[in-house]
């Protein structure tokens, strides 16, 4: 009566659940009803949950769309319930295997499995072939979800390792580059004062006598270069303020020159122009130590090499850069070559490919001079006089190694 009930009035909006429909009479009878219950209660909009034994059911589960089995599964060896619904399985009644544990002679049970129809039967076989597929397919399910998480696991473990490893070799790369700013600067510094000593040298005394000092000044550059190609750390630099601002005419010392000077102009850009003896060149204000001694000394005329400073360096750190350019004109062949050599390796410690030597026209005795020593220099790859707009004649582009 409460089936007849609820027929006439679910609609699209109605929830039904029934235990065990068809049941209390004949069980052809009885399943043949809750088939047709179902499909007017579905033609109705209504959604169902019902239970049952019936194979019919089952098998009307199977075959119909939009109509899907569902079993609690059952642990035969415990013979209790799992509580686990397994979507998809219509399950089996196990009233056998129950039987024969609650103590039911094995013959009765033998018996009653020859009198169960052999299309229940092969039926009942489908259905264990189906849970035990079920069964081994979410063992290997469970097994791919693990793997997947210790692959997972594994590549996040290579990822902040490759990160660490990143971070380490801009860390080193960092250090590297300001070596190599550390290294140009000093050698830049140290040749300036070396050339503007050697052109004092060459007003007071003989060409000989010149030659002679030029010849040493070049194995004491070379030396220079090599020490602090050795020798690249700071020492105590970075711990060293200056007690205020730099103003021209302060006494200074410069520490990689171990040399005394004076600053003659405003800082700019980091950079102040120093007066050494006979020379003036742009010194880094952090290279400076201020001294309490104020000394004003002669100022002479500035050497063409300089040292550039750049907001940012190639590594986008603020390391400072040397310069692209060159610039000898109003040397002798001899003066000339020595830059020449300080600036290319000052350029391949800050990893420039390409470099200008501007030399003049002329007569053309110092472009030839500066091709020759360079066609001689390992670190040159190949050189070209400029073209239009980059000076012709008047300059060589150097490709480095």
């Amino acid at each position: 009566m409460q089936d007849i009930a609820i027929l006439n009035t679910a609609d699209d909006k109605t929830l039904v659940l029934i235990d065990e429909l068809g049941s209390g009479t004949d069980p052809v009878e009885g399943a043949a009803l809750a088939v047709a219950v179902i499909e007017r209660l579905r033609q109705q909009g209504a959604v169902l949950i019902v239970t049952t034994h019936y194979q019919e059911l089952k098998r009307y589960a199977l075959e119909t769309p939009d109509v899907e089995n569902a079993s609690c599964e059952f642990d035969l060896e415990t013979l209790k319930p799992t509580y686990r619904l397994v979507i998809g399985s219509p399950g089996k009644s196990n009233a056998f295997a129950i039987a024969g544990t609650l103590g039911m002679p094995e013959d009765v049970i033998a018996h009653a499995k020859e009198l169960v129809s052999t299309e229940n039967q092969r039926f009942e076989r489908a259905v264990e072939q189906l849970d035990r597929a079920r069964a081994e397919h979410e063992k290997e399910l469970a097994e791919l979800t693990r793997l997947r998480a210790d692959a997972e696991r594994h590549e996040k473990a290579l990822r902040e390792q490759a990160e660490t490893m990143d971070r380490r070799r801009e860390e080193e790369l960092a250090k590297i580059r300001e070596q190599a700013r550390r290294i140009v600067e000093q050698t830049v510094t140290e040749s300036n004062a070396l050339l503007e000593e050697l052109r004092e040298l060459k007003k007071q005394k003989d060409q000989a006598d010149f030659d002679k000092k030029l010849a040493a000044a070049k194995t004491d550059s070379r030396r220079t270069i090599d020490k602090l190609y050795e020798n690249t750390d700071t020492d105590d630099q970075s711990t060293y303020v200056l007690p205020r601002a730099l103003k021209p005419g302060d006494s200074v010392q410069i520490v990689s020159m171990g040399r005394s000077g004076t600053v003659l102009t405003e800082p700019a850009g980091g950079v102040v122009t120093v007066q050494i003896g006979a020379m003036k060149t742009r010194v880094p204000i952090e290279n400076l130590r201020l001294e309490k001694k104020q000394a004003a000394q002669k100022q002479q005329k500035k050497v063409h090499t300089t040292v550039v400073r750049s907001e940012k360096g190639r590594s986008g750190s603020g390391v400072r850069s040397a310069a692209t350019e060159l610039d000898i004109r109003g040397c002798t062949v001899d003066e000339g070559i020595m830059m020449t050599e300080n600036f290319i390796a000052g350029s391949l410690l800050s990893g420039f490919e390409t470099v200008t030597i501007i030399h003049g026209k002329g007569t053309g005795a110092l472009r030839k001079g500066i091709h020759d020593h360079l066609r001689r220099m390992k670190q040159v790859k190949a050189f070209r006089p400029g073209v239009y707009g980059e000076g012709e004649d008047g300059v060589t582009v150097v490709s480095l190694k």
